[in-house]
């Protein structure tokens, strides 16, 4: 079957080059590439341009859900392929990806595991050992049942536009969103550990922070007392119970402090 791909870009000069020789130099082939820049101000529309590749511009940044929603409609293709800008993906995704796909009736998605290209610095090895979860350890050939992700994935376009597509309004956890929709007409979305995409990028301790909040807050941005008693929990164990083990005593800090970035993040995002 053929392939679409795209890559949603808001000023990633530094890693989208990357992230689009992942996609060209895949072992099975790439049929399309869009790769949509969603009000970059930095020099992430000139990068872009070098590769030859579609580029759809949008002036005035509109956010996941809206560049998402566009992707999908402007693939041509059954199959898309979606890679962030600051991510890269191994050259064997697609072909192990496809055949997950193909001839399948209820899976809509495949998507696998994350890591980090850098373990350097107190703040990756927190990352990698408590928002990828690297440490996770997959027997020979195990699938796992997920929800849908867009970090690195595979998707049927039919079944996202036949939930109704992203929904343009989302910021963030526009895949958990449609997700839902998904499950509710009875599609899967699945894992494959052998699937890796590589993040390209470091980051400092707030951005990190903001991302797991970002993984884990949900679309409704809700915090009820019940979430914020397992939240202390789960900072104690397994997160700190973790690191005490790796004898990371920087990190087991980061640990300690997240839950209270947590509650002050959504607390502001409320009142914002």
């Amino acid at each position: 079957m053929k392939v679409s791909a795209y890559i949603p870009c808001f000023n990633n000069e530094k890693t989208i080059g990357t992230a689009i020789e992942s996609i060209l130099s895949q072992n099975y082939p790439v049929e399309e590439l869009i790769i949509i820049d969603d009000g970059s101000t930095d020099n992430s529309k000139n990068i872009i341009k070098r590769y030859g590749v579609r580029l759809i511009t949008i002036e005035d940044n509109k956010g996941r859900g809206f560049v998402r929603n566009l992707a999908i409609r402007e693939c041509k293709n059954e199959l898309i392929l979606c890679c962030d800008a600051t991510n890269s993906l191994d050259a064997n995704f697609l072909r192990i990806a496809t055949a997950h796909l193909i001839d399948t009736q209820d899976i809509c998605s495949v998507s696998g595991i994350i890591k980090a290209k850098t373990q350097v610095g107190v703040v990756c090895r927190w990352r990698s050992r408590h928002l990828f979860k690297e440490d996770v350890s997959y027997s020979p050939g195990q699938l796992t049942r997920s929800t849908l992700v867009t970090y690195g994935t595979l998707v049927k376009k039919s079944m996202i536009l036949q939930a109704g597509n992203f929904n343009p309004k989302y910021k963030h956890s526009e895949d958990e969103e449609l997700g839902e929709r998904l499950q509710q007409y009875g599609y899967k979305s699945i894992g494959d550990p052998m699937l890796i995409t590589y993040s390209e990028v470091t980051n400092s301790l707030t951005e990190v922070l903001e991302r797991h909040w970002r993984w884990h807050v949900g679309k409704d941005e809700k915090l009820n007392l019940f979430s914020l008693i397992n939240l202390f929990r789960s900072s104690l164990n397994p997160m700190l119970v973790q690191d005490l083990k790796a004898n990371d005593f920087a990190a087991s800090l980061i640990s300690l402090i997240y839950p209270f970035f947590f509650l002050l993040k959504t607390l502001r995002t409320k009142t914002n």
